[in-house]
C-alpha cells in the first residue's frame, strides 16, 4: 500500500496511481480493462461510490429490468455475449462480474468511496482526488496522473420527481421506479405507472403478471421497436458450429449496420419507418390495434430513443385486458390517486413514476483548477469526451441511439493511445484547446434539441459543456461516422497542448528523479531479470515461487505488484525496443547468442531515429554486463538480485528520495 502509516496528529501521505478510473459499472469495468491490456505498466485504481459494481444495473431493482439495447453491441468487443439479443439485469451483473473475474480487475477497486472533490495542480502535474470511506467515514486522498471519469451522467441517488401537486394528500404507497425495493409485494394490486418511456416499457409487462390491473398515465407517447427476443444470424451460426468469438463479431456487424441503416431512414423517411414500426407492434397486439391517441408520437422517430419491446410483451399484455393506456396530464394527486386534467381519477394502490433521471455531470463532483473551481457550462467539449481548461482528464459518454458500451470500447483505445503517447513525448500534462482557426467559433448547447432531446438531457442542458460548431468541438451521438474518424485523431494536433516536459529533463539531470534509474541500477536490474527468465525457463516450478516485484517469465510487469517509477520506465522501454526488433529472443539486425546479446551499434544507427539510439545503447550497455555478471550467478543462484525481497531493495533504495517510487496495484 501507497499509504504509509501516519503518526498521531500527523497527515498520513496520499496513495498514488497513474491513472484513478471512478465508477465500477460498465464503462469503469470495460475502461480498466483496456487500460491493463494496453498499458500494462500504468498503475491504477477504481473508486466506486456503492459497495459493489455494476452501476445503473446495481441501481435498478425493478420487476423485469433488462438491458433496452441487444447485447452483443451493448456487451464488450472482447468478452463474446452469449444469450438473447435482450437480457435482465441479474444477467448483465453477472457478464460484468465475470469480466471483473476473468481479468483480476476486483484487486483495483475501493468500494464506498464517495468522492467529495478533485483538485488538479499545475505544480506537481497531478489530480488530488478527496474521498469518503463508508467503513469508517474517514477521509482518504489519492493522487493520479490521469482521470478517467466513469460515473455515467445521472443520479443514482435522486431520480427526477416533478412537483406534482398534491402528493403529500395520496395515502397509499408511492416510489420512483429507480428506488424501486424488490422486497415490495404488488400481487393484486392496483398499479399506475407514470411515464412512456424505456423504463415503463419495461416494468409495466413484469408488473401485469401479478397486478390485478396496471394503467400507464402518460403526457405523450412514445415509440416502440417490437421484435422477438433472438438473433437469427447468432442462431444460426450456432446451428453450424462457428466459435462464440466469431458469431459476437459478426453478429455486432451485422446488428450496428442494420442500426445505421435505420438511423439514416429516419432521418430521410421518417412516415415510413413509422409505418413499419406499426405493423412489428401489429404482428402481436392484432391487426386491428388502434394507434391514436396512445401510441401516436409527436416527435420524429429517433429524436428520442425507441423502447424496446422484447416478443412485443407490452403489447400483449394490452390485448389481454391487463394494461390499458391514458394519454393525459396530471392535474393533483388525491387519496385514492391521480386526477388528470380531463378530470379523470385513476385510483391505485401503488403509484410509481417512471419519469426519469436527474442529469449529473461528473457526477456532481466539486472539480478543482489550481484552486479555481471548474464550471462546465464554461468549457467546450472535444468530441464529448475531454474539455477545454480541464488538464489530463476524460469523460466517458456512451450513445443513446447506439448501444452505450460501443463507446467505452472506442474511448478505451482513445485513452491508452494518448497516455502511451504522453509517455513516450516525456508529457506529464495535457489539455484541449481551441486551435487558432477555431477562434470565434460559435459555441451551442451540447446537444442539437432537434437531433436528440430526451427529458433528462433537455432539463439539465444549462449543466453541461458547450460545444462548437465543427465536429471536432461536440459530442454528436454518432457511432457509424466517429467509428472511422476518432481511431485516426492526430494525438499532435493543434488542440492537443502538451507540457511538463521540462519537468522530466530535470528529473533525469539529478538522476533520481521520478524517471531516473541511474546506470547502475538499470543494469543490476536487468542482470537480475535476465537470469530470472533463464531460470524460469529451465525450471517452470522455479516462477511459482517468486516474490510478486520480480518479473514473469513471459517478459511482462505483474500487474498487482508495486514498482518505482525508474523500474516501470526502464522495463517499458526494453519492451519498446524489444517490440521494434520483432521479438525479444530476435533482433532485426541478427540472431542474439543464448545470453540475448544487444544489436551491434550500426544496426542501431540503421534502423532507428537520434531519440530512440540512446535508448537502444543504453540497452546494449546492460545487456553486456550480463554476460560479464553470468559466472558470478551461475555460482550462487540465489544471489542478491534473486533473493525474494532484494530486487525491490535494489530498486527502491535510490528512489527514497524526491517523489518516490509509485505504486502499482
Amino acid at each position: 500500500m501507497a499509504n504509509a502509516i501516519a503518526l498521531e496528529g500527523e497527515v498520513a501521505p496520499a496513495e498514488h496511481v497513474d491513472v484513478l478510473i471512478v465508477g465500477a459499472g460498465i464503462s469503469g469495468v470495460g475502461s480498466a480493462w483496456h487500460l491493463q491490456n494496453q498499458c500494462p505498466d500504468k498503475s491504477y485504481l477504481i473508486l466506486e461510490m456503492k459497495d459493489t459494481f455494476g452501476g445503473t444495473w446495481e441501481t435498478h431493482k425493478y420487476p423485469g429490468v433488462r438491458s433496452d439495447s441487444d447485447l452483443y453491441t451493448f456487451g464488450y468487443r472482447f468478452k463474446p455475449w452469449v444469450g438473447a439479443p435482450v437480457a435482465s439485469g441479474d444477467e448483465i451483473l453477472k457478464y460484468i462480474g465475470d469480466v471483473i473475474e476473468e481479468n483480476g480487475i476486483g484487486p483495483h477497486i475501493r468500494y464506498g468511496h464517495r468522492i467529495t472533490a478533485c483538485r488538479w495542480s499545475s505544480e506537481t502535474n497531478r489530480w488530488t482526488v478527496e474521498a469518503v470511506r463508508a467503513s469508517d467515514g474517514d477521509t482518504v486522498r489519492l493522487t493520479c496522473e490521469f482521470l478517467w471519469m466513469c460515473q455515467g451522467y445521472y443520479d443514482h441517488e435522486r431520480p427526477y420527481i416533478p412537483a406534482w401537486p398534491g402528493l403529500g394528500d395520496y395515502k397509499g404507497q408511492f416510489v420512483h421506479a429507480q428506488l424501486w425495493d424488490p422486497a415490495t409485494d404488488y400481487a393484486g394490486k392496483r398499479i399506475l405507472v407514470i411515464g412512456s418511456g424505456a423504463t415503463a416499457a419495461t416494468i409495466i409487462p413484469a408488473f401485469a403478471e401479478k397486478a390485478a390491473h396496471v394503467t400507464m398515465l402518460q403526457r405523450s407517447p412514445t415509440y416502440f421497436f417490437c421484435s422477438p427476443n433472438r438473433n437469427e444470424l447468432a442462431d444460426r451460426l450456432r446451428q453450424i458450429g462457428i466459435d462464440e468469438p466469431t458469431i459476437h463479431r459478426v453478429v455486432r456487424a451485422q446488428i450496428m449496420f442494420d442500426q445505421d441503416q435505420l438511423t439514416r431512414r429516419c432521418q430521410a423517411e421518417p412516415e415510413a419507418v413509422f409505418e413499419e414500426l406499426k405493423a412489428l407492434i401489429r404482428a402481436y397486439a392484432g391487426d386491428d390495434f388502434e394507434f391514436e391517441p396512445h401510441f401516436t408520437p409527436h416527435y420524429r422517430v429517433w429524436q428520442q430513443r425507441l423502447a424496446f419491446c422484447p416478443d412485443g410483451d407490452i403489447f400483449q399484455a394490452v390485448k389481454a385486458g391487463k394494461v390499458d393506456v391514458v394519454t393525459d396530464e396530471i392535474d393533483r394527486f388525491v387519496e385514492t390517486g391521480v386526477r388528470t386534467k380531463s378530470g379523470k381519477v385513476i385510483e391505485a394502490d401503488i403509484i410509481v413514476a417512471a419519469t426519469g433521471f436527474r442529469l449529473s455531470v461528473m457526477g456532481d463532483i466539486p472539480f478543482f483548477v489550481d484552486g479555481q473551481p471548474v464550471d462546465w457550462a464554461h468549457t467546450v467539449t472535444y468530441r464529448g469526451m475531454m474539455f477545454t481548461g480541464v488538464p489530463n482528464m476524460a469523460w466517458v459518454m456512451g450513445y443513446f441511439r447506439a448501444s452505450w458500451t460501443l463507446r467505452v470500447d472506442m474511448l478505451g483505445d482513445f485513452v491508452c493511445g494518448l497516455l502511451q503517447h504522453m509517455e513516450r513525448k516525456g508529457a506529464h500534462r495535457l489539455e484541449v484547446a481551441l486551435r487558432p482557426e477555431d477562434q470565434g467559433m460559435k459555441l451551442l448547447p451540447w446537444i442539437d434539441r432537434d437531433n436528440f432531446n430526451p427529458g433528462y438531457l433537455m432539463r439539465g442542458l444549462d449543466e453541461l459543456p458547450r460545444r462548437g460548431d465543427k465536429p471536432e468541438w461536440a459530442h454528436n451521438q454518432d457511432y457509424w461516422r466517429e467509428k472511422s474518424e476518432i481511431p485516426q485523431i492526430d494525438l499532435n494536433g493543434a488542440e492537443f497542448v502538451y507540457s511538463g516536459l521540462e519537468d522530466r529533463k530535470a528529473d533525469e539531470k539529478k538522476g533520481a528523479g521520478r524517471h531516473g534509474g541511474g546506470g547502475l541500477r538499470l543494469c543490476l536490474w536487468w542482470v537480475a531479470r535476465c537470469h530470472h527468465r533463464e531460470r524460469a525457463g529451465a525450471d517452470p516450478e522455479f516462477e511459482r515461487g517468486v516474490h510478486p516485484l520480480q518479473f514473469t517469465v513471459e517478459g511482462d510487469l505483474d500487474r498487482s505488484a508495486a514498482r518505482p517509477d525508474g523500474q516501470r520506465l526502464a522495463f517499458a522501454e526494453r519492451l519498446e525496443i524489444e517490440r521494434a526488433f520483432g521479438a525479444s529472443d530476435q533482433r532485426a539486425h541478427g540472431e542474439p547468442d543464448q545470453r540475448g546479446a544487444a544489436p551491434t551499434r550500426d544496426g542501431i544507427n540503421r534502423q532507428f531515429p537520434v531519440g530512440q539510439r540512446a535508448a537502444l545503447a543504453h540497452l546494449a550497455a546492460i545487456e553486456r554486463i550480463d554476460v560479464i555478471a553470468d559466472e558470478q550467478q551461475r555460482r550462487d543462484d540465489r544471489a542478491l538480485a534473486f533473493a525474494p525481497i532484494e530486487p525491490q531493495a535494489v530498486m527502491r533504495q535510490p528512489l527514497e528520495h524526491g517523489e518516490g517510487g509509485r505504486q502499482r496495484r
